[in-house]
């Protein structure tokens, strides 16, 4: 079984409730570099995920948590580190060569290239 640990997203201080403000970014990194250490080789830390949210931050409802289009972006990545694993690659074109050229296409490149 694979456990996906995803670092805490940063915060927008100016969407916080009151209640919440004590939260800054500062404390944000320390609890992700702890993480970090701690779970460095017991599960798949999931980066991109804060970079996504970095990026994305605007549309935070609460300024604690990602907003919609972050979200989607993180679900892709999500989606993409299950089923890539479960892809049959051998059957892809990016790493073999090109099959020769047939009668047909060298006709038609022909017909083109005079009309």
């Amino acid at each position: 079984m694979k456990i996906i640990w995803i670092l805490q997203d940063p915060v927008r201080q100016d969407k916080l409730a009151p209640e919440k403000r004590m939260i800054t970014n500062d404390q944000v990194d320390h609890y992700n570099k702890a993480a970090m250490e701690a779970l460095d080789d017991s599960c798949l830390i999931w980066k991109s995920s804060r970079l996504v949210a970095q990026g994305y931050n605007v549309d935070s409802v609460d300024g604690l948590h990602a907003g919609p289009v972050a979200l989607n972006y993180d679900m892709q990545i999500l989606l993409n580190m299950h089923c890539n694993e479960h892809m049959n690659f051998d059957d892809g074109t990016c790493c073999g060569t090109r099959e020769s050229i047939t009668t047909v296409q060298l006709c038609t490149a022909i017909l083109f290239a005079i009309w």
